[in-house]
């Protein structure tokens, strides 16, 4: 029996050829170069300002990267990074399956924030498991792992999505797009906003970019994604530094709003 479920809401983007890891070196916000082949890497890619597009787990293979990303965002970023590989001999294919399990005793490479779980792409035998998928995604959630959609893309800097934390930033390696706001902000500046667990009563999931405010009404931050929790909803939020354990949120989801709590 295998040990294998399908993550049937991520899909893979690879990147081949003779310049494929400087390509991605010079594209993300983690050291590719440096990488071992044996984990996925949170990583990051942002757009000039610094602001994140996509949120990415990244593994290097026999001298190509391949990229996890949300399904909704794969093919977008793929047509996205074509138009930055001018004069690089590199190749960009979509596809392969997307396969996790549990535990050790796999061939598959552990994530490199949680040894208890690890990826392989294109198994042969990778069932469809809504109830592992929904467990999967509630681990990511308990990890603060801030995965992005096309609703909360473009709109924060990798730190405020905790990338720092979860060893998805590094200052060291080079130039990338939005590098030097990102460095300003780290050497110079102080970062307003970090990620925190929000756990919402019953009602309809908050809307991933949906605005959290304070019972008084001032902005405390937005929502990237969320599930169904069995009694309501719990989703991941990039709230204000100054919000703390226990604050109580309402999320602008609905006519009456969503109130949750936050958890940090």
């Amino acid at each position: 029996m295998s040990n294998f479920f399908a993550l049937d809401h991520l899909a893979t983007l690879t990147i081949s050829g003779p310049d494929a890891v400087a390509f991605a070196q010079a594209q993300l916000t983690n050291d590719i170069a440096s990488m071992d082949s044996e984990h996925w890497y949170p990583g990051a890619w942002c757009d000039p300002k610094g602001r994140v597009v996509t949120v990415m787990l990244t593994g290097q293979r026999e001298g190509r990267v391949e990229l996890v990303l949300p399904v909704s965002q794969v093919q977008t970023i793929s047509d996205r990074l074509k138009m930055f590989a001018i004069g690089r001999n590199i190749e960009l294919s979509v596809g392969e399956r997307v396969c996790g399990c549990r535990g050790a005793g796999t061939k598959a490479a552990p994530l490199s924030y949680d040894g208890h779980r690890a990826i392989a792409l294109d198994q042969e035998t990778c069932p469809e498991d809504e109830n592992q998928r929904v467990l999967w995604q509630h681990a990511d959630l308990e990890a603060r792992f801030p995965w992005l959609s096309a609703e909360s893309a473009g709109r924060h800097l990798p730190q405020s999505l905790g990338l720092e934390a979860l060893g998805g930033l590094s200052y060291s390696k080079g130039c990338f797009p939005g590098q030097e706001v990102i460095a300003r902000v780290h050497y110079r500046g102080k970062v307003g906003y970090r990620v925190a667990k929000v756990d919402f009563q019953a009602g309809p999931l908050p809307i991933p970019g949906s605005a959290l405010r304070l019972e008084g009404g001032k902005r405390a931050g937005e929502m990237l994604w969320s599930l169904d929790n069995g009694h309501g909803s719990s989703g991941l939020a990039v709230v204000s530094i100054e919000t703390t354990d226990g604050t109580q949120v309402i999320a602008e989801s609905s006519n009456d709003g969503l109130s949750g709590r936050v958890s940090l």
